[in-house]
């Protein structure tokens, strides 16, 4: 008899063995088949993420191109920035520019100081100011300094930018 109950025992502590282990096993799969489910719906979101904002998405990398102007060497972006600067000016009906840039004294956002000075009515000098923001996103004013003449009809501007610029091809 005490073979048969050691027997029984024992066949009872096997199939118990038995249950813990498919009971191990199972609560692993579950887990698996869950954690798959995770990864799949962060990809189905993800994939939705991209559809819905794409256009936004290439507004924005459009966005961040523009910031930059790209030019082939410094000193041509510096020649083709200053010409463009003068027919603004121009357009704007002011006077008296004063250009100044210095290519040696790279800013920590890797742009260079601009000095911009002129002369000319208020109006005029805000409107170039507003124009500047619209037209030349690549440039962010750093400092702004108006100063009035004498006679209030003019006004002297003294502007500091900074001009952000990416060399595309084999630069000078």
């Amino acid at each position: 008899m005490n073979s048969t109950v050691k027997y029984a025992w024992l066949i009872v502590v096997v199939i118990w063995a038995g249950a813990f282990y498919l009971t191990s096993l199972n609560s692993h799969t579950i887990q698996e088949i869950s954690s798959n489910r995770s990864k799949i719906e962060i990809l189905r979101l993800d994939k939705e993420f991209w559809q819905r904002n794409s256009n936004n998405i290439a507004k924005v990398l459009y966005r961040q191109k523009s910031l930059y102007q790209e030019i082939e060497s410094p000193k041509l972006g510096q020649v083709a920035l200053n010409d463009k600067i003068r027919q603004l000016i121009d357009a704007s009906g002011l006077h008296d520019l004063s250009l100044e840039m210095d290519a040696k004294q790279q800013q920590s956002q890797g742009g260079i100081p601009v000095h911009i000075a002129f002369k000319g009515r208020m109006k005029a000098g805000i409107d170039f100011l507003s124009r500047i923001g619209t037209q030349f996103p690549f440039l962010s004013i750093q400092k702004i300094n108006i100063l009035p003449d004498g006679t209030g009809n003019e006004a002297k501007f003294d502007i500091v930018v900074s001009y952000r610029y990416k060399v595309v091809s084999g630069g000078v």
